[in-house]
């Protein structure tokens, strides 16, 4: 009886965690679903007037021409990517809900519980009111801790893969922080600010690839926050962390058209990369509290199993 009731126990922390996989699959979810819908708004932002809006006086035709000089400028540096990323964040939904329904589909966890606990039930009946007392206590009590610590062993995971994103991010910041300086000493402004060599600035030159790698940055961070939103055991800064694209661009634009000088950027990327790197030292800080409440909750687990199992013995 008493390995029988250990068992069921075990067996119920099983189906707890697989239910917890699951919630935080669909938190997955809904946070790609949440950037899909941003880049459709990106992409229609993006996307170029054919027709300049009309102007009355000189300054509103100064102001109309930058607008359509910037739409054009953004839509060179990120159309093109706006598609591929929507392809990444598509497929990513589609491996997401295979796993759900590899979790979910004509799945009975919720029968198997009930089967379960009415095993448990029965068990306890065949005991007297004191030890059955007893033991539904244990019992109880190894419930509550065996789910904080399936949730803090997913917390843990989580959390691991989004300090491994969150690094990479840094190093894409490093790294677009570089090209940008190799640009500001080797690019004309005067030959490339013209429409018909935006595609070419932005696939076959230095400033091109800082751009990318600060769309690397943005993609590992996104990454990062992905893992971070499912974190339930710690408050996490998940919304403090800053992309880098839109607002290097819009620097770009300025330093490119009016400061005719790459400055500006390399100062927003130093910005970003420093606001960033405070927020991964908080999220190393709260893993190592999760790590020594994982450790101590898995000591407490294992004395339940073991009390459980002793009580069990002692009855037969």
């Amino acid at each position: 009886m008493a390995r029988r009731l250990d068992k069921i126990e075990n067996d119920l922390g099983y189906l707890e965690l697989m239910a917890e996989k699951t919630r935080r699959l669909r938190k997955k979810a809904r946070f790609i679903q949440v950037d899909l819908e941003l880049l459709n708004q990106l992409e229609a932002e993006c996307t170029p007037q054919h027709e300049p809006p009309e102007v009355s006086g000189s300054d509103d035709r100064d102001d109309a021409a930058s607008r359509i000089w910037r739409r054009g400028f953004f839509a060179a540096a990120l159309l093109e990517k706006i598609r591929e990323e929507r392809t990444m964040l598509d497929r990513d939904l589609e491996g997401i809900g295979h796993k759900l329904q590899a979790l979910t589909d004509g799945d009975p966890t919720e029968d198997i519980q009930g089967s379960l606990r009415n095993e448990k039930s029965r068990v306890f009946k065949r005991l007297s009111p004191r030890h059955s007392s007893m033991l539904r206590s244990l019992a109880g009590d190894l419930k509550k801790v065996d789910e904080e610590w399936n949730a803090l062993g997913e917390d843990l995971l989580n959390l691991d893969e989004g300090l491994f994103f969150l690094e990479r991010n840094q190093d894409y910041l490093k790294s677009c922080r570089a090209d940008l300086i190799a640009a500001r000493n080797g690019l004309d402004p005067d030959t490339w600010c013209k429409s018909d060599r935006l595609q070419h600035l932005f696939r076959h030159t230095i400033l091109g690839r800082a751009v990318e790698m600060a769309l690397g940055a943005d993609r590992a961070l996104r990454l990062a926050q992905k893992e971070l939103v499912c974190v339930g055991g710690a408050k996490l800064p998940t919304d403090g962390f800053r992309r880098i694209l839109l607002s290097l661009l819009g620097t770009l634009f300025s330093d490119l058209y009016s400061e005719r000088q790459i400055r500006n950027s390399v100062l927003r990327i130093e910005e970003v990369k420093a606001a960033n790197l405070r927020l991964l030292d908080e999220v190393k800080a709260r893993r190592a509290e999760l790590g020594e409440r994982y450790e101590k909750m898995e000591g407490a687990r294992n004395r339940m199993f073991t009390k459980l199992g002793a009580a069990g013995k002692a009855i037969q």
